[in-house]
């Protein structure tokens, strides 16, 4: 069965963003999303439980960063989602 991928759009300070979110289970079966915002190159979100929402987990050399109140909202509606 395919992965169900979520579009939707955010307004986080007067900044509207187009996001794509496409879901993923890993070897250990943890819930992950595949995310691109306004086309961007994809970010690896996962659920963190202390948060309870879901965090950019990738922020490697070749991930560009996303700014925490885009990254905040982005979260909680993964985590929405999810539920």
């Amino acid at each position: 069965m395919k992965a169900k991928t979520a579009t939707f759009d955010l307004t986080v300070n007067g900044t509207t963003i187009s996001v794509i979110a496409t879901p993923y289970q890993t070897a250990t079966s943890e819930k992950r999303y595949r995310v691109s915002i306004n086309g961007s190159p994809v970010h690896i979100f996962a659920l963190n439980q202390n948060l309870q929402r879901f965090t950019d987990i990738d922020r490697g050399v070749l991930s560009s960063e996303i700014p925490e109140p885009f990254e905040k909202a982005i979260g909680e509606e993964l985590y929405s989602i999810a539920a």
